[in-house]
């Protein structure tokens, strides 16, 4: 499939609005090895500790949260933390299910996140951030245009180590420049 025919099989649905099971399929993929090892806690989150998680975004309008649907299936999910609506600024997170790995899904993901958070959403700026141990990640922000800003450390749990992240950047009007480029060449 190309990149515009993924991104037309997928639709992003606010965490608080899905069934009850399709809030716990989220938290299965979740919690799958390969998202929790590239998290800053890798730790299995419990029913409860989700269910707590989903009453907040309910309540702070500081996070969103969008479970991510190709085929109608859920597939990963994508959100913000920090929304700042006065310097129209967020950062974001995301993961893809490991079944969904391999098939552009990962590229639509971003792709249409990011259009959501800067034309629906109306953000200037994005704020990403990857473990750089983890080079798929790093690659994965700089293919869609993110500009590497600078390197801090983080708490990573459980272990209580410090991990070097890399801090990644996106302004509203880069974003325009790369999503006509990626959707060209994909």
């Amino acid at each position: 499939m190309t990149l515009k025919e993924t991104m037309s099989a997928m639709s992003f649905e606010p965490v608080d609005h899905l069934t009850a099971d399709q809030q716990f399929k989220l938290l299965a993929i979740r919690n799958q090895q390969i998202i929790r090892e590239s998290s800053y806690s890798s730790h299995i989150i419990e029913d409860s500790e989700h269910l707590r998680w989903v009453e907040r975004l309910k309540s702070d309008p500081s996070i969103l949260f969008y479970a991510v649907l190709f085929q109608a299936e859920i597939v990963g999910g994508v959100g913000l933390r920090n929304i700042n609506t006065t310097e129209q600024s967020a950062e974001w997170s995301f993961y893809v299910s490991k079944e969904a790995h391999g098939k552009g899904i990962g590229l639509a993901l971003g792709v249409g996140a990011l259009d959501l958070f800067f034309q629906t959403l109306c953000l200037k700026t994005i704020i990403g951030e990857a473990l750089m141990d983890n080079p798929a990640s790093l690659a994965y922000h700089e293919k869609l245009g993110f500009k590497r800003m600078s390197m801090q450390q983080h708490l990573v749990q459980p272990g209580n180590h410090i991990a070097d992240i890399a801090v990644f950047r996106l302004e509203q009007d880069v974003w325009s420049l790369r999503r006509r480029d990626l959707l060209r060449v994909n």
